[in-house]
């Protein structure tokens, strides 16, 4: 649907005003898009909203394959209820396989207007088939504060289990003052994993916890807190 189209000599779509596209789990949105000859790419410009099961995207610019679900976006904000995350980056590129990268951007699985934490990176790539994403000279923000600077970093983007840093936690008490905690998941075995989180606690001092789950056949689960 489009408020005009016409059709150039060389087999081109052109559609202007309002222009929205649907097709089985996949509507688009913008004010102006041309579609190739063989309708196998669209190019949209202004105010563009993509919506896909389990992803909401805006953005100025984009292209898209209209047989897969492949595309080019820039200067885009993103929604994923996939993999509980959003963000925004000056470019997205996705892939056939579904392999997402990110260039410039800002991740985080806070909620939407309550970003406690967050990844400002150059790269951010998200790989649903293996459930990691990867980070390179990315920064660490706590709130609007930036902490640490990782040069690389692999983490879960969804429930399968893997080794690495979960989600910092932080706050703020009278008596104890700013209080930082950094969890290091560890998987041991696929009946036992681990927890270690260092902890700093500005007017107490630094501390260590730690958790340690297992499960057996013969003897049921159990813990082990510290």
């Amino acid at each position: 649907l489009a408020n005009s189209l016409f059709y150039r000599d060389n087999g081109e779509a052109v559609l202007s005003g309002q222009v929205r596209i649907e097709q089985p789990g996949r509507l688009v949105e913008a004010d102006n898009g041309t579609l190739t000859e063989d309708r196998e790419f669209a190019r949209f410009d202004g105010n563009i909203r993509l919506a896909e099961p389990g992803l909401l995207v805006t953005a100025d610019q984009a292209v898209v394959n209209v047989n897969s679900r492949a595309g080019q976006l820039q200067s885009t904000e993103f929604i994923s209820s996939d993999i509980n995350a959003h963000g925004r980056a000056e470019q997205i590129r996705r892939l056939p396989d579904g392999v997402t990268y990110i260039e410039r951007g800002i991740y985080t699985t806070c909620a939407p207007g309550a970003r406690s934490w967050s990844f400002d990176a150059s790269d951010i790539t998200l790989n649903p088939n293996t459930g990691i994403g990867e980070v390179t000279h990315a920064k660490l923000r706590l709130g609007d504060v930036p902490v640490v600077y990782l040069p690389y970093y692999r983490f879960p983007i969804d429930d399968r289990r893997m080794t690495g840093f979960l989600i910092p936690r932080f706050g703020n008490t009278n008596d104890g003052g700013f209080d930082l905690s950094v969890p290091i998941y560890l998987n041991i075995a696929p009946q036992v994993d681990a927890t270690v989180t260092p902890r700093l606690i500005n007017r107490r001092g630094a501390m260590m916890e730690g958790e340690l789950r297992y499960l057996t056949q013969s003897l049921g689960s159990g813990e082990i807190e510290g």
